[in-house]
């Protein structure tokens, strides 16, 4: 699966994708939200988005994504200052808390996979 992820912790944007890409996904990076919309048209399947980031935060890009041709992309928040039901009110798909749990993050990308 093409997996976009936008993280601005460089430690963490590694840790993603050394663990995505363990798993046998594709890794899109990303620090901020202008560089997510400019890989949206590399079609990633699914996102992981964190909400506080520079340039552009998350809650922005969910926004610009949901209007976009890519509108019907799943969408993951990575928080650790929000909630599901907050995350769910900004039109993200589903909510992971940071710091993440590994089994967690592998068994929620395979929900989607699966849908």
């Amino acid at each position: 699966m093409k997996i976009l992820v936008l993280e601005d912790e460089p430690d963490l944007l590694d840790l993603y994708e050394q663990s995505l890409s363990l798993a046998g996904h594709e890794v899109l990076r990303a620090r901020h939200g202008l560089e997510g919309i400019a890989l949206l048209d590399q079609r990633p399947e699914l996102i992981l988005v964190d909400l506080m980031m520079p340039v552009m935060d998350g809650y922005q890009f969910i926004r610009h994504l949901r209007r976009s041709p890519q509108k019907d992309t799943p969408a993951i928040v990575l928080s650790a200052v929000a909630t599901g039901a907050w995350s769910k009110h900004v039109g993200a798909n589903g909510y992971i808390p940071k710091p993440f749990d590994y089994d967690a993050l592998i068994a929620t990308i395979d929900r989607f996979r699966a849908a």
